[in-house]
């Protein structure tokens, strides 16, 4: 007789495997184009998934053991887990198939150790070997309450299911016994639809239904409604023709056969997903054969709304109806309306012996696989036969361990904490595990998932647990060091308190917003901001109520960086929100969005499909306005939709194509979306040469194998990886034009110095292959040394960085005597600063070279250059805001002051207050004093701005060194942004120019500036074709310049000015280049 446990991992063996099956298949039919086709491996698939549990019980079958649940069962004798049974646990438990299995232990959540039964990490009470930490009997109660559960659930739903069988057998007979028969004009309908289905199938007319209905297998009975008998003949032709489809594709016993799966599959949510789909493509092919032609599938179209006005009939289980949910409404008619050729009413039988052969497969290898771990006699035998001599199976399966102790702030042990460590992203390696009662945890890291080239920042330790906030730790001395299997540091991971983080979510128009999802998705490590693992969002994240504020208790508001925010109605919108992390319910309003429509462009049809492009409207000014994001895979077509992005831009696009094509997209860079605009665009595929080029060490000559050398080209962020042979030499493909070689990753101590980023080779376009220059890399020494302050005391815990010009080559933290150590080039004497967040990095002087120690005194400086600052007088600037004519209120005013960074001639703007105009549109500003300079900018709800107001970015306004008291601005006057431009310019031969500027100006007046953080500048390039398009210029008269810019700098070479109507969008430009005159824009 089967024990409890070995029913209760029986039942998970098959749950875990029918998901699996489910959701391949899922995946699948998203990609399937044909109805029938999606129908045909659905059902083959929930079969498949329901048969498996016969599958499990084959004892001729191999027995592949994960190990994620205890080996030993009740009734046998109960030995404590050895390291030799937990290591090999992923053996076969059939010694006639030796070949062992990728290990993906160490990978799996460590189960708590009392429940486990396994002894404890060091530092904590162990339990000696052959101890029972819980007795048997307490365990196996656990095992047979969770068996009876089992059982009374499926016979609860058995029960369900087989009474509502019954009740609808019952309705179904009740209602034919009380239908009448139909007018012979009825029965000539369905003989001129369907003479084959004339002789199987009965007609009835019933006033107890709305809609039609089919039911019966081996004498199927359609049911009408009497008003329908009655009334118009096209319609009752539809309706027939519908449900005669339904007869002939054999879709009756189709559905009853899927029926019958519920009762083991009842308590999948993807059966049932996959079961709406079904009658979803049973209908589809049905609407396809009744709507016949072209010329009549509006009229078909028609009679399915008409029909979804009347009140639904009753469901009633045996039947499939005509119509019976408003959610299957739109794809039915769209599939009407939008196919331009008929559906198959077949699937291939290729497809269909490929499709059944595949399902087979995967029955058979998922109903191989066992949860619990192999029995330690299978485990003995199998590592003796596979382990080559005097190696054993733990030796083969070698991990590195991390181990350590979570504790709260008081230092007591936390119980239950979830750990991530990510060790990979491509392909994604993450290891999980929980920390027991002591607060202890180990992390146990699979060699062979640690890549030697990896950086620090992906080796970090995320730490979760209820009550507390999050909190990280980096790892990587322990990954990256020597030791075998064991990582001799031990860490103490501390949890703050929860925290009372919370945002408020409005939408455009400043209302609430409900049921958003708010993600942390940039948190501040000790390494630097880092992604937030994606195992870990689920438990970090929130939902807004009914009033908009979304609370995240696990997220400190200091560290965090970025939020993203998901909403069907405005989509993935991403906020900086580092600033102001002292306000309760800090606003993030949504921005406006737009829609994409586009599609790849290419020879090779094979190029276009399943492509994922990344789209992102990169708004210059993400601390006020967020970035949208959408994520989308090509059609067979090559063509993409983006239903909703947040507006803005510039727009920028990411493709994932296959490396090893000879092509490569061209992107546009000048795309940007207003709001409500749908964009379309072409994306196209051109020849990529091939560039090949060497990497060597500079002082030995020596090639360099293993470097990661990003080759960037073409548009914003766009590049290929490649990596470099046991010669040291790399190829790749790139667009022709400007091409940069950049080294991101050198094995040993070796570095690419200077800016690579910074000098392109550029690549012609008429060549195929591409010889770039070789690379020279140089060994890099060890910088100590030692951070002080203004009195030459120990500066502890800050950001040290060896800077050369704008190259940061190494970073290190300060310990608590001010020590610091630096990996830098040799022959590079670069200079030392300090990173500090919001102010960039600040200069040292040094005090002494050897040993070095340098002095950072910019904070003293800072501060005495505050306090002259502060002796001045308090200035507030007052003013009004106006839209045609009338004052504005709520309209969000920002005050940023221009501040001078420390020994050099720049500045950076810091936001100093904020504030919204009142009822008469006024507004006051503090925070400034006297020679301060300044800038404000005007976020209206709506697209405006005033182009002649100079108070704002980007013009830098100074108050006089003797103000005082309030300054008065200028009211700023706010037009519309609704205006938009297009043409062409072409040489005065009539042929098209390419690359030349379009900028636009108030007409009589001056040029104008960018005048909103997010949307597109008022200037812009031509195309290949000489085409431009301005868009979201002030609603004014307008002029346009055309000019090219001195490749040399400085003034602008043979320019053109030219009135333009308001919106006009047939602008021809004849430029003229015989022109020398130059002039400064």
């Amino acid at each position: 007789m089967m024990s409890p446990q070995a029913f209760v991992i029986g039942w998970l063996e098959y749950a875990a495997a029918a998901t699996i099956l489910l959701t391949a298949t899922k995946v699948v039919v998203a990609r399937l184009r044909e109805p029938i086709d999606r129908a045909n491996l659905i059902v083959m698939s929930l079969l498949a998934a329901a048969f498996v549990p016969l599958l499990l019980n084959i004892e001729l079958l191999p027995s592949w053991h994960i190990g994620l649940l205890p080996a030993n069962s009740v009734g046998q004798a109960d030995t404590q887990p050895t390291a030799e049974t937990d290591t090999a646990s992923l053996i076969p438990s059939s010694t006639e198939h030796s070949a062992t299995r990728p290990s993906a232990a160490a990978n799996r959540p460590q189960e708590d150790d009392l429940a486990a039964g396994a002894a404890t990490t060091s530092g904590s009470p162990r339990v000696a070997a052959g101890a029972e930490p819980w007795p048997t009997a307490q365990r196996a109660d656990l095992w047979s309450v969770a068996a009876m559960l089992l059982i009374l659930s499926h016979a609860a739903a058995i029960v369900w299911f087989a009474a509502e069988w019954i009740i609808g057998t019952v309705r179904l007979r009740r209602m034919t016994q009380r239908a009448s028969k139909p007018e012979q004009a009825a029965l000539d309908v369905l003989h001129e639809v369907s003479a084959a289905a004339t002789s199987k199938v009965r007609l009835r007319v019933s006033d107890e239904i709305s809609t039609p209905l089919v039911f019966g297998w081996r004498r199927p009975m359609i049911l009408i409604p009497d008003s329908m008998a009655s009334g118009d003949r096209s319609t009752l032709r539809y309706c027939l023709a519908h449900e005669s489809s339904h007869v002939t594709g054999r879709d009756l016993g189709v559905w009853r056969l899927v029926n019958l799966c519920q009762f083991v599959l009842w308590y999948q949510p993807l059966y049932w997903a996959l079961r709406r789909e079904l009658r979803i493509c049973q209908d589809l092919v049905a609407d396809d054969r009744a709507a016949g032609t072209s010329s009549a599938r509006l009229a078909y179209s028609e009679l399915l709304l008409s029909l979804s006005k009347r009140p639904a009939n009753r469901r009633v289980e045996g039947a499939i109806a005509f119509y019976d949910r408003s959610s299957q409404l739109s794809r039915r008619i769209r599939m009407l309306l939008d196919s331009s050729h008929s559906l198959r009413s077949r699937s291939p039988r290729r497809f269909l012996w490929m499709s059944g052969l595949l399902l087979l497969c995967g029955a058979l290898l998922l109903g191989s696989l066992k949860l619990n771990a192999a029995g330690a006699d299978e485990v003995r035998q199998a590592a003796a036969k596979t382990a080559p001599a005097g190696q054993t199976a733990e030796q083969d399966q070698q991990v590195k361990v991390v181990r350590g102790r979570v504790v709260d702030e008081a230092g007591q042990p936390i119980a239950g904490a979830q750990l991530w460590l990510p060790l990979q992203y491509q392909p994604r390696r993450c290891v999980q595990t929980s920390s027991d009662a002591a607060g202890e945890f180990e992390l146990k890291c699979p060699v062979a998932w640690i890549r030697s080239r990896s950086t620090g920042s992906m080796w970090t330790v995320w730490v979760h647990c209820p009550g507390y906030s999050i909190q990280s730790q980096s790892v990587f001395d322990t990954i990256r060091g020597d030791g075998d299997d064991e990582g001799d540091e031990k860490y103490t991971i501390r949890l703050p308190a929860e925290s009372t983080t919370r945002f408020q979510v409005l939408t455009p128009t400043g209302q609430p917003l409900a049921n958003v999802l708010v993600q942390p998705q940039n948190y501040q490590t000790t390494v630097g901001y880092d992604a937030v693992p994606e195992e870990m969002l689920s438990v970090v994240s929130a939902r807004t109520d009914q009033d908009g504020v979304a609370t995240l208790p696990a997220i400190q508001s200091e560290p965090l960086f970025l939020v993203q925010l998901q909403s069907e109605r405005y989509g993935r919108q991403t906020f900086r929100v580092d600033g102001n992390t002292d306000v309760p319910d800090r606003k993030l309003r949504l921005r406006e969005t737009a829609s994409i429509q586009g599609r790849l462009v290419g020879e090779n049809p094979e190029w276009l499909r399943g492509v994922r492009l990344t789209l992102v409207t990169d708004n210059r000014d993400a601390g006020v306005d967020p970035q949208g994001l959408a994520e989308v895979v090509t059609d067979d077509a090559g063509r993409f939709e983006v239903p909703v992005i947040a507006k803005g831009g510039p727009l920028h696009i990411y493709v994932k194509l296959d490396p090893s094509l000879p092509v490569r997209p061209r992107l546009q860079e000048d795309l940007y979306l207003a709001a409500g605009e749908t964009l379309q665009m072409e994306i196209p595929l051109v020849a990529a040469p091939v560039v090949r080029g060497k990497v060597l060490a500079k002082s030995t000559g020596e090639p360099i194998a293993g470097a990661e050398i990003s080759l960037g080209y073409g548009g914003f962020r766009q590049s290929d990886v490649v990596v470099t042979d046991k010669r040291g030499e790399y190829q790749g493909r790139v667009l022709s034009g400007p091409v940069r070689a950049h080294i991101i990753v050198l094995p040993g101590d070796f570095v690419q110095t200077g800016t690579p980023w910074n000098k392109p080779y550029q690549v012609p376009a008429d060549e195929q292959e591409f010889e770039l220059p070789t690379i020279e890399v140089v060994g890099t020494r060890r910088l100590a040394g030692q951070l002080v302050g203004g009195q030459d005391l120990p500066l502890a815990n800050r950001s040290v960085m060896a800077v050369e010009g704008n190259r940061v080559y190494d970073s290190s933290t300060s310990d608590a005597a001010g020590h610091f150590t630096l990996k830098v080039p040799d022959g590079v004497d670069p200079q030392i600063k300090v990173s500090v967040k919001d102010r960039g990095l600040l200069p040292t002087t040094v005090v002494q070279q050897d040993p070095l120690i340098v002095r950072y005194t910019a904070d003293v400086r800072e501060q005495e250059m505050e306090a002259q600052r502060a002796s001045k007088a308090d200035v507030v600037l007052t003013g009004r805001v106006f839209s045609e004519g009338e004052p504005i209120a709520d309209i969000p005013i920002l005050l940023y002051r221009d501040v001078p960074v420390l020994d050099s001639d720049s500045t950076r703007y810091e936001q100093v207050f904020q504030t919204q105009t009142d009822a008469s549109g006024s507004y006051r500003l503090t925070g400034l004093k006297a020679g301060d300079g300044y800038s404000v900018e005007i976020k209206p709800p709506f697209l405006a701005a005033d182009p002649t107001w100079l108070h704002q970015s980007p013009y830098i306004q100074e108050l006089a060194g003797d103000a005082d008291g309030e300054v008065a601005l200028p009211d700023a006057k706010l037009v519309r942004l609704n205006q938009s431009l297009a043409g062409t310019v072409v040489d005065q031969a009539g042929q098209p120019v390419e690359g030349a500027t379009v900028s636009v100006r108030l007409r009589g007046g001056r040029n104008l500036a960018r005048l909103t953080t997010s949307g597109p500048p008022p200037w812009t390039k031509t195309n290949a074709q000489g085409r431009f398009h301005l868009k979201e210029l002030p609603d004014q008269p307008l002029s346009i310049m055309v000019y090219i810019a001195n490749p040399q700098g400085g003034r602008i070479r043979f320019h053109t000015n030219q009135d333009v109507e308001r919106n006009q969008q047939d602008i021809h430009v004849v430029f003229d280049t015989s022109q020398q005159e130059e002039e400064t824009p």
